[in-house]
Order: structure tokens, then sequence, then C-alpha cells
């Protein structure tokens, strides 16, 4: 006959076990629901790109070359009050930030999880580059990273995480392409995003990863205030430590901007505050007359 102590065991994984048993049939139900909605993203213009603020406001896509992509295990790249970004992989910078925008704005007229098909020439096409070997195979590399990284979303207390790509297919001979973008990568979207205008990210052209960061990263204000130079060298993921270097690059990037009549003016002050004046567009216009009404 079992004593009391072998009962009191014998019940005690009983309880472990019902308690697992329902934990992974929480999570199933979970995941059944997850696969039962319909996710679309909005429907924005052709000459825009819809981009998650968390990933023009943080360094998700750094501004740096891709020769000083390095490997990253579990870094925090986002930590806000909204949302918390840690990033596992090869870094990601603003050219493949280009390759995903696209991907994502093939995906925005069907439900994420479906397929979205198109061929290597007119994808590149697509991004504004040319078409031949090195192109065809550098596409090849940001797909193979943007399907290989891991990130972690954290918000409204729950995380996801998982890759930016799902999967897809290549067609060697033919050169067309099958894309499933990952259909969760839409809690991105939960705390707000920003219509980019794609027409300005092609004048500001691929060579200026700084210019690019910065031109998202002020699209996603209505209204500037004035930021720390070192600020902005952190959310940008610059690998520049030197803060009087940051600081010269980050004066070339704005006079480029300004250059292209992207912003309007900017000055850094003696405590190394960076003013600017930005192009307001119509939808930021209607917000800031509507709270001062």
């Amino acid at each position: 006959m079992p004593t009391i102590q072998e009962r009191m065991d014998k019940l005690l994984v009983s309880i472990k076990q019902n308690s697992e048993r329902q934990k992974e049939e929480e999570m199933q139900q979970l995941e059944e629901k997850e696969k039962a909605k319909l996710i679309q993203l909005p429907l924005w213009p052709e000459m825009a790109r819809g981009v998650p603020n968390s990933v023009l406001r943080g360094s998700l896509f750094a501004a740096i070359h891709g020769r000083y992509a390095k490997q990253c295990k579990r870094e925090v790249l986002h930590d806000s009050d909204k949302m918390k970004i840690v990033y596992t992989g090869e870094r990601l910078t603003q050219a493949d930030l280009d390759v995903w925008e696209y991907a994502l704005h093939l995906s925005r007229q069907q439900c994420l999880g479906n397929k979205i098909c198109f061929s290597e020439r007119s994808f590149l096409k697509g991004l504004g580059r040319h078409f031949g070997k090195f192109e065809y195979e550098w596409l090849k590399n940001v797909f193979a990273k943007l399907v290989a990284c891991c990130v972690e979303v954290t918000h409204e207390g729950k995380t996801y995480f998982g890759n930016l790509i799902q999967d897809g297919y290549r067609d060697n001979e033919a050169g067309d392409y099958v894309l499933i973008v990952n259909p969760k990568i839409a809690r991105l979207y939960d705390a707000g995003h920003t219509y980019i205008q794609w027409n300005e990210r092609k004048k500001i052209g691929n060579k200026k990863p700084l210019a690019l960061w910065l031109h998202g990263y002020i699209s996603t204000h209505v209204k500037w205030y004035p930021h720390k130079v070192s600020t902005l060298r952190d959310l940008s993921g610059s690998e520049t430590r030197e803060l009087k270097r940051f600081k010269q690059s980050l004066k070339q990037a704005l006079d480029h901007l300004k250059r292209l009549d992207i912003i309007n003016d900017f000055r850094i002050d003696e405590k190394n505050l960076v003013h600017l004046t930005k192009k307001v567009t119509k939808s930021q216009q209607k917000y800031l007359e509507k709270k001062l009404q």
C-alpha cells in the first residue's frame, strides 16, 4: 500500500501534468485564433511605404553600411513605454529596410500570410536599383537575412518572436520569387506607423545610411522637438562612438536632406541639441490643426 508521501508525490505529478496540458491547450487555441485572423496592412498610396514607428524610431535597421553589420545575440534595439524590440541575427541596415518595405508594400493588398509573387527584375526595379549579377546576389542575401533573423517584440504585456519574412521559393532559371511575409509582424503596427514618401527616400540615395535613417525618424514626428546629438547616435545604431565624429556625420546628413528640400533648415546649438524645421504633410497639418482647436 502506498505511503502518504508517495500519494502526495503522485498527486503533485498529476497536478503538474494537468497544468502543462492546460497550458498547451491554451497555446493551441491562441495559435488557432491567430491563424483564423485575416490580417491586412493599411492600404497606403502607391508612392508611399507604410512602416511601423518602432522600426523607424529605433535601430532595427541601423544607419550603417553593410560591411559594418555585426552579429547580434538578443540585443535590445528599441525600448520605450509602448514597445520593446530585441534582435538576434546579422545586423540589418537601411538597404535591408528598402527590401522589407517593398515586400510589405506588395503584401498590403491582400491578407498577410498569403503568397506574393514577383520576378527579381521587377523587385529591383521597384527599389530603383540596377539589374545585374551583383544586384541579384545582393537581393538573395537580403532575403536570407530577413528569414534567418529573430525579432522579439514586446507590446501590451505580450512578446512575439519570429522572423521578418516567413519563408519563400525561388525559381533560379526564371528568376521568379514567391514570398510569405510573417503575418504576426502586423503587431509592429499596433503602436502606430508612418507613411514614408518613397520619392524622397530614393532621392537620398542608398549610400547615405544616416540620412536615410534620419528621413524615416523625422517623418514619424508631427512636430520636432530638440534632440541631443548623443540620443540620435544611440537611436540610429551608429557604430561611431566618438561624439565629435558622429556630430560631423550628422551635420553632413542633415545638410544633404536640406539640399534635397526634405527639411527646411537645422542647427546644432552649443549644448549639442539638434533643432530643425521640417516639411509637414497634409495629414500632419490636419493633426496639428485639430490639436489647436
